[in-house]
């Protein structure tokens, strides 16, 4: 087994680069503060949980707003992160309110996680939920479904719209994808803590990393479909060059790509503040959404 390599670590260790706690503190404050907002979005709007899209204990959504909102309204599924070995859905639904109340249903999809399942496991369960939610918004005559993913949650949505295989049927339903603070590379984990724990070998860092698959990408999504690539500005250095790196990529395929900064905030900050209408992520969230054509 390779030696771990203490470099790559401090630079793919999100935690590391808050200035706000510890390392240990701003993880503890992250799932502390998601679950408080996820537990009280539940009791405040409708809502149908537990829904199952697979066989394994995990494969289960929660869905916002299923029966009072129009079945034209648009769709918007989250993946939450934790590097896929933690994080859950029960309580991934921090950015629910502000959605909902602008018309959006929305969905949180939560899948097994590793060392129990491995990546490639993982994806599969992320294309049949997607594949599911595709067809209820081809169903309900939805105007679009945008998805997004935190962390190992974008890595998740990014690389089911790139896969080369199991094409996902009404794939062109796919208005957006928002994709936050995510790592498009697995190849530097290798040789890492976080690696070894989400069994990360070395084929399954080349198979699963979405950065070498741009043009497959451009090819998968509706040429309508807007991708938005975001970090926080105090993100580790290696999750911005990649973010940098894989926009020029899909820039360089043709794919319509945005990449943006939002200031004043860490890796985990910019999903705690989802709950409030007025921060600027949020807000750009709604536009996006509400304002695309059908």
């Amino acid at each position: 087994m390779d030696e771990i390599d203490t470099e790559l670590e401090h630079q793919y260790s999100p935690s590391r680069w808050s200035n706000r706690f510890t390392p240990d503190d701003v993880i503890k404050h992250f799932f502390t503060c998601i679950a408080k907002e996820s537990g009280k979005v539940k009791k405040q709007i409708d809502c149908k949980l537990d829904i199952c899209y697979g066989r394994r204990p995990r494969e289960k959504m929660d869905i916002f707003g299923l029966q009072n909102l129009p079945t034209e309204a648009p769709i918007f599924v989250f993946l939450h992160g934790g590097y896929w070995v933690s994080g859950s859905r029960e309580d991934s639904s921090v950015y629910v309110s502000p959605l909902h109340h602008c018309g959006v249903i929305c969905i949180t999809v939560g899948y097994n996680l590793a060392p129990e399942v491995t990546i490639d496991v993982i994806l599969d369960e992320i294309r049949n939920a997607v594949t599911f939610i595709l067809w209820l918004a081809a169903v309900r005559g939805s105007k679009g479904v945008y998805l997004c993913g935190h962390s190992a949650g974008a890595h998740l949505v990014a690389t089911c719209v790139s896969s080369t295989i199991n094409a996902i049927p009404n794939l062109h339903m796919v208005k957006g994808l928002f994709l936050l603070s995510g790592i498009y590379d697995l190849r530097p984990l290798v040789k890492t803590t976080i690696g070894r724990e989400a069994l990360i070998s070395s084929n399954l860092a080349v198979e699963n990393s979405p950065i070498l698959f741009v043009k497959q990408m451009a090819q998968n999504l509706d040429i309508c479909c807007q991708v938005f690539v975001i970090v926080a500005d105090n993100d580790p250095p290696s999750f911005k060059l990649q973010a940098e790196q894989y926009v020029k990529g899909l820039q360089s395929n043709g794919v319509s790509v945005e990449y943006q900064m939002i200031p004043e905030n860490d890796h985990f900050s910019i999903v705690e503040r989802l709950n409030d209408p007025n921060f600027s992520l949020t807000k750009e969230l709604i536009r996006r959404v509400i304002l695309a054509k059908p």
